[in-house]
């Protein structure tokens, strides 16, 4: 790529993030949230190995452009859904904390960068990918958990689900005396 393509590249990466972000609500409903965040990082680890082809052999350039779109858009679709789910199962009074906490991420992904170029130095690029899809895949096992907590139709029907993660819980939702928290939340994103 040109340097003039290359910005053309990542100027339609953003406006394909924004649109892409878009369909996160009604997927989240559709789906649940669990199960759209795992696709999406599924997705974002599958999208990665497609920009380069891994044992697959190199694709060609639209097919590595379409992945390199699809690989940020699911990342970005992602993050707010897991932050959805982390701030619904955390007391109001605690909050603040995980949401400082989640400003991390730009500091995670510096680090990731300074590693990746590390490994691509005295590897080569395409070890440097297998290790990011890798690592990807590796941390789907995070979102597991959550998945298991979190009904498929959390709040849009499912009534069986609902009360009885609701057991412990006044009319309001929040956990009666001597009780932990019992309940997932009841609406989608």
């Amino acid at each position: 790529f040109s340097p003039a393509q290359l910005c053309l590249l990542n100027a339609i990466c953003r406006l394909f993030i924004a649109a892409f972000a878009q369909l996160g609500k009604p997927l989240a409903v559709l789906l649940g949230r669990t199960n759209l965040a795992i696709v999406l990082h599924i997705g974002s680890a599958l999208f990665t190995l497609g920009i380069y082809g891994g044992p697959l052999g190199a694709p060609g350039p639209l097919v590595a452009c379409a992945c390199y779109l699809m690989r940020f858009a699911c990342l970005h679709a992602r993050d707010p859904v897991l932050y959805s789910i982390t701030m619904d199962c955390v007391p109001p009074s605690q909050r603040s904390r995980w949401a400082a906490l989640n400003s991390l991420r730009s500091l995670s992904f510096s680090a990731s960068a300074v590693l990746g170029g590390y490994l691509a130095d005295h590897y080569g690029y395409q070890f440097s990918f297998s290790v990011t899809v890798i690592s990807l895949l590796v941390c789907t096992l995070l979102i597991l958990p959550a998945w298991i907590w979190f009904p498929r139709k959390e709040g849009s029907g499912n009534e069986q689900a609902l009360n009885l993660l609701n057991e412990g819980c006044d009319s309001q939702g929040n956990a009666s005396p001597g009780v932990g928290v019992a309940s997932a939340p009841s609406r989608p994103l």
